[in-house]
């Protein structure tokens, strides 16, 4: 996908190709596309330095230890408490998550027994996760990068 995308980027301005990507029409796809690299070189980049971190954190590197199933629980446990199609939501999900982890640490394998009834709990009593119950509430947005309709009404 990205070498599809990003093709037009990396075409030399004086190639035959070239002549073809500044097309009016094409022209205007390429334009909306070309941001489109940055993007895709800073989120690897990120994901990068990301997996980096953690495993500075462990002492030992196995395939245990970044490929474990908890991973999957803790990431499906941080979207579903947090909420789901915000770009708050998992963040605020991030953070109860490490808050309840240090909290809880010390109860042994309890506290994944904890994290699952806490996520059934938000997701019978908040279906929109913690975030979506703020942000209806006090119509709370940080990144308001989703599309939202207003009506006016008289």
């Amino acid at each position: 996908m990205s070498c599809t995308v990003d093709f037009p980027m990396l075409c030399p301005r004086s190639s035959r190709r070239s002549a073809y990507w500044r097309h009016p029409i094409v022209g205007s796809v390429t334009a909306r596309v070309s941001s489109s690299f940055t993007t895709h070189v800073g989120v690897a980049f990120g994901t990068g330095v990301t997996g980096a971190l953690i495993y500075l954190n462990l002492l030992r590197i196995s395939p245990d230890a970044g490929f474990s199933i908890n991973w999957t629980a803790y990431t499906i446990f941080i979207v579903v408490i947090g909420g789901l199609g915000s770009l708050e939501g998992p963040l605020v999900g991030t953070a109860l998550f490490f808050l309840v982890r240090e909290l809880l640490s010390d109860y042994g394998a309890w506290y994944m027994i904890f994290l699952g009834a806490l996520a059934v709990g938000v997701m019978l009593a908040y279906p929109r996760g913690l975030w979506g119950l703020a942000a209806d509430r006090w119509d709370v947005h940080v990144f308001p990068v989703q599309r939202r309709v207003r009506v006016e009404r008289n």
